[in-house]
Order: structure tokens, then sequence, then C-alpha cells
């Protein structure tokens, strides 16, 4: 994939996350994270990031467990961005897993090895800090984690 290219998908998948940022997570993908790895996304809110993933991974079959309560915290009532994440999710003909949970509860739902996490969920340092550390016992030997 050249630079072009990169350009064209994170412009196209711009919104919660600038072009610019788009670009650097699809750079690390590229160069870091082999082909036919796993990568768990935990919070996909608008679907950003995982519009991302899911270009790369058309190119380089990656397994990808997308991480999401799918509820408004304050409310706990259902957003409405589930069914559009999941028809943009779909246009890639990627197959990919959604867990509907809070990442803590995913856990049995994961593999139990892991090349790469992506934490967009709770923005907290107690949310990251409880994202991070049951994610970090199922990672593999230089893995890789973005958020």
């Amino acid at each position: 994939m050249n630079e072009q290219q990169i350009a064209d998908i994170a412009r196209r998948h711009t919104g919660a996350y600038g072009q610019e940022e788009l670009m650097i997570l699809i750079r690390a993908l590229l160069e870091y994270v082999p082909a036919e790895s796993t990568i768990v996304e935990i919070g996909r809110q608008y679907g950003c990031s995982t519009s991302a993933i899911l270009a790369v991974a058309r190119e380089r079959s990656y397994r990808i467990y997308c991480i999401d309560p799918f509820t408004f915290e304050e409310t706990g009532k259902q957003n409405d961005v589930g069914p559009a994440f999941l028809r943009t999710a779909l246009s890639f003909k990627v197959p990919f897993s959604v867990l509907a949970m809070r990442s803590s509860e995913a856990l049995a739902y994961v593999p139990k090895e892991i090349d790469m996490v992506h934490i967009d969920g709770d923005h907290s340092k107690e949310g990251v800090t409880i994202a991070a550390s049951f994610i970090f016992v199922m990672m593999r030997h230089c893995s890789m984690i973005s958020s």
C-alpha cells in the first residue's frame, strides 16, 4: 500500500479521528502488524479507526474483534450508531467479530493470543487501565498497543 492509498483510506474515514491520525494508524499496521494477526479494538463508536483497520485487513487477512457495549454511559440505553457502524464495517467484505459488551466482559470471547490492541473506549485513566490490564495478559511477545 503506497502513501496515496493510505491518504485515500484516511480521507474517506475521517470523523472522530482526523486524516493524519488515521494515516499514522494505517502506517503502524502496515509496518508492525504482520499478515494473519489478531487485532482487538476496544471502543469503536462511529467506526473511524475500525474502518482503517478493516481496509488494511483486506490485504493482510487480519482477525478483528471489536468490543463496545453500544450504550450511552450516562443513560445505559442503546445508542444509534451501532447499525451505522455495522453497515460501514460490512462494506469492507472482511470477516470481523463484534462483542457488544464491556471489555472486562469480553475476555472469554477473544483469542488467547493477540497481536495488536487498539484502545479507544473509555478515555478516562481508570477506563484505559482496566482495558489494558486484562488485555496485556493475552498479548503475544512483541505485540503492538495503540491508543
